[in-house]
């Protein structure tokens, strides 16, 4: 079984225990059980994700790094029968590494434009002719063709700035908060449910929390392929004292919110669940001005993000630590932890298609991304 199989069992077990339940006192309490442990499921399957990615990268770099740089045995082997080999192995190397820049380049790209990298990518791979490369002509070749395809995803971006294609009318631009009068938050870690991790949170500890693209709120699944531009943390405060809020606002501008995207995006599309693997993302930023979309501390790599365009997604596993310099900062927010719910918030595009109108463009999304479970 694989590990959403495991899943979708686990759902399927919760299903007929609830129906038998049914009317007895002790529903609630193993509903809540079962919830408690799907989250959990859910979670170390993100963790699996995250580790297979840095197994991956590990290997390479292990692989490159292992087999050394044959060329300072050229002159060592010249003339014996292991000179062919040597020189396959050093062009095998060359290759490595011009293939590596490429798919990172390539992943960059095809994130970019989520989930249409077939309008773009179609003619833009390397030929299996030029796999594996044995001569140095074979190796300029390679190299001459992924420039070639890099130029083309160069020249398409150029194009995407300066004209409108014609699926850009599936894309909108929206602010997710849960006090607008349209959508909400990214999502939601409310007080009941996470009041551990939210304690936690308050003492200064670092947390994980996971933002699962399965179990966001109906009006997100209304927004596919969702990325975001700005992100932040809000601490919602339950009850309506109004002088009650001002010092909870108050004593929040003491911290700094760092906050890290693991670097697995997972975007919901069409007929499922997408992921796109890449590296740890830090996202910090000061409380103070963040109400107003301008904090007065934040990360240079938060920064990048926001003055570019959009590749993340915000469903995925993220650490969050709350910093301070001075500690009564602490001392004054205890009074407030057990009232405070997590919001995941911010600014972000999507796609939006009710009449299903992308569906007839086959856009073949599974030859270009990987499809979760």
């Amino acid at each position: 079984m694989t590990k959403w199989e495991v899943q979708q069992t686990l759902s399927g077990i919760q299903a007929t225990l609830e129906k038998a339940m049914e009317g007895y006192k002790a529903e609630a309490q193993i509903t809540s059980c079962f919830d408690k442990l799907n989250e959990a499921l859910t979670l170390l399957m993100h963790i699996y994700d995250r580790l297979e990615n840095f197994y991956d990268q590990q290997k390479l770099g292990d692989y490159i790094g292992n087999i050394g740089a044959p060329g300072q045995y050229t002159d060592l082997l010249r003339g014996t029968e292991y000179e062919a080999d040597v020189t396959a192995l050093n062009m095998n190397i060359q290759s490595n590494l011009v293939l590596l820049e490429f798919e990172n380049a390539m992943l960059a790209f095809r994130q970019w434009v989520f989930p249409f990298a077939w309008i773009y990518l179609e003619q833009n791979y390397l030929p299996e002719s030029q796999r594996p490369v044995r001569d140095v002509e074979t190796l300029r070749s390679l190299v001459a063709t992924a420039s070639k395809q890099m130029k083309s995803a160069k020249d398409n971006i150029t194009m995407y700035w300066s004209t409108i294609s014609s699926h850009e009318k599936f894309f909108f631009e929206s602010k997710f908060y849960a006090n607008e009068k349209i959508g909400g938050p990214f999502y939601l870690w409310p007080q009941k449910e996470f009041k551990e991790e939210i304690r936690a949170l308050f003492k200064g500890e670092k947390i994980t929390l996971l933002a699962d693209v399965g179990r966001s709120a109906e009006f997100v699944k209304k927004r596919m392929a969702v990325k975001f531009m700005k992100i932040f943390i809000r601490f919602n405060l339950k009850g309506d004292d109004v002088k009650r809020m001002e010092r909870f606002e108050d004593t929040l501008e003491y911290f700094v919110v760092n906050m890290v995207h693991n670097g697995t995006s997972y975007y919901e599309f069409e007929d499922g669940v997408y992921v796109i693997r890449g590296d740890p993302v830090t996202l910090s930023y000061g409380v103070k001005g963040s109400k107003k979309g301008d904090p007065d501390i934040k990360s240079e790599s938060r920064q990048k993000l926001i003055k570019g365009d959009l590749l993340l997604s915000p469903f995925t596993l993220w650490n969050i630590q709350l910093t301070a310099d001075r500690k009564e900062g602490f001392k004054k927010i205890k009074e407030f932890v057990s009232d405070v719910s997590l919001e995941l918030a911010g600014v972000g595009k999507y796609i939006y298609d009710p009449e299903d109108k992308l569906a007839p463009m086959d856009l073949r999304t599974h030859e270009y991304y990987e499809k979760r479970g």
